[in-house]
């Protein structure tokens, strides 16, 4: 063997040996290290904080009460009219009434909502019966006693109030109208006449199923009218009604 080819069998096992097979290794190495970035990196992803999981609170449930809605109610009706009557000779007395009863119908309107504040838009129309049962009468003219009948009253409130849970809490104020009688002895001896005047209350409505709410209303109206014209000079100097309503409906 010739010196050249010793120096070159010499060069082969140098590079086998130091550099070739370091070099494996040194990529076995830096390959492990990846999979063991990207495990590490795994378990992070599926890592929940214990803190954020037991500080979490779930939102209480919110009804939505926008949009339209109907449905039917009843009250009853207890009040008080006052009234004025001038003959031309100087003579006069002031009467005042006192009012119960019955009245039922329906309701219709629409609301708004914004977060948990609910505003929008009622109507309702109501008929039935309420009477005056006695009056009282301020100067003795020896007039025959005669009573009152409202036979029918419309409503239209602006309402507005707070979302709770399933529950509305609201207020209203709004304009009404009245359609009454004047009776002797179970006949008509007068009318019908019209009073008009403002309204306002409170009330809460609950809904019971997907869209079916029960609910509760108190409202007060007070009205004036003048119909001297039809039965020779009296006036209605203020009618005093309040109600206790109980309601039932559908939202859609």
């Amino acid at each position: 063997m010739t010196v050249e080819s010793q120096a070159l069998n010499f060069r082969e096992r140098f590079l086998n040996r130091y550099i070739e097979v370091p070099a494996v290794n040194t990529l076995t190495i830096a390959s492990l290290s990846l999979l063991g970035l990207s495990a590490v990196s795994a378990h992070a992803g599926n890592y929940i904080a214990p803190d954020m999981v037991s500080t979490t609170v779930a939102a209480p449930d919110m009804t939505d009460w926008s949009g339209t809605y109907l449905g039917a109610l009843g009250s009853f009706s207890t009040g008080t009219q006052v009234e004025s009557w001038e003959d031309g000779f100087g003579g006069y007395a002031d009467l005042e009434y006192n009012l119960d009863g019955s009245l039922y119908g329906a309701f219709a309107g629409y609301n708004i909502q914004n977060g948990s504040f609910v505003y929008g838009i009622e109507a309702a129309y109501m008929a039935g019966d309420v009477l005056s049962g006695d009056y009282t009468l301020d100067s003795n003219t020896g007039w025959s006693i005669y009573d009152l009948r409202y036979n029918s009253i419309f409503d239209l409130k602006a309402r507005a109030g707070v979302a709770a849970g399933k529950a509305l809490l609201y207020a209203f104020v709004g304009g009404s109208t009245s359609q009454f009688e004047a009776l002797s002895a179970g006949l008509v001896l007068g009318g019908p006449y019209s009073a008009s005047g403002f309204n306002y209350g409170v009330g809460v409505d609950v809904l019971v199923s997907e869209k079916i709410f029960l609910g509760a209303e108190y409202i007060v109206r007070d009205l004036s009218a003048d119909y001297g014209a039809d039965s020779g000079g009296w006036v209605v100097e203020g009618v005093n009604i309040q109600s206790m309503q109980i309601r039932a409906g559908i939202k859609f």
